[in-house]
């Protein structure tokens, strides 16, 4: 059994909304209840975290932004609390190029 809860990530497309759309007025009452008790909010998405996502708490029209985002499916963690960001290294064009490339065959197996 759950006793306490001390923070909430959950992802974003086709589980709390629709992509672009926006939030239920029962998802905004949930947050509202769970942020009030000290539960900390967290997006989590295979999206980059830029300004628009650090900002997607009152895009969504809620009261006060989400206290962490996880970004780029694990790659990417944004700490609202000093604004601080925290990242993988990013492959490089050449280094996805050379993956696609290398996955080519399969694809054309398939």
């Amino acid at each position: 059994m759950i006793e306490r809860i001390d923070a909430l990530a959950a992802d974003i497309d086709m589980t709390l909304t629709a992509k672009g759309m926006n939030l239920h007025e029962t998802v905004k009452e949930a947050f509202d209840i769970l942020h009030r008790n000290g539960v900390l909010l967290g997006l989590a998405t295979g999206r980059e975290i830029d300004d628009k996502l650090k900002h997607q708490g009152s895009l969504w029209g809620l009261d006060y932004e989400f206290d962490f985002i996880i970004g780029m499916n694990g790659g990417m963690i944004y700490n609202l609390a000093d604004d601080s960001m925290w990242s993988t290294e990013l492959m490089t064009r050449e280094e996805l190029k050379e993956i696609l490339l290398y996955m080519l065959p399969l694809i054309d197996e398939h």
